[in-house]
């Protein structure tokens, strides 16, 4: 499983309580509205990806976004 998988691209209508309740610590992308979700349990790493997108990384926001964007070719 890659680091990413472990990342959950939340909108702007999560119901982020919701999500943490469940277990999930939530990271806001720079733009206020994007919410990444990891579990608790989740590795390390999973948490550091998700904390440098929300700090405006924009090699670890591609990670992220490679996993629910479709390649072109």
């Amino acid at each position: 499983m890659k680091t990413s998988d472990y990342v959950r691209l939340l909108d702007e209508n999560a119901d982020i309580k919701e999500w943490e309740s469940a277990g999930y610590v939530i990271y806001t992308n720079p733009d206020g509205i994007t919410h990444l979700a990891v579990a608790e349990d989740a590795p390390e790493e999973a948490h550091a990806l998700a904390a440098s997108a929300a700090q405006g990384d924009p090699e670890a926001n591609d990670e992220i976004m490679g996993d629910y964007m479709p390649t072109e070719e």
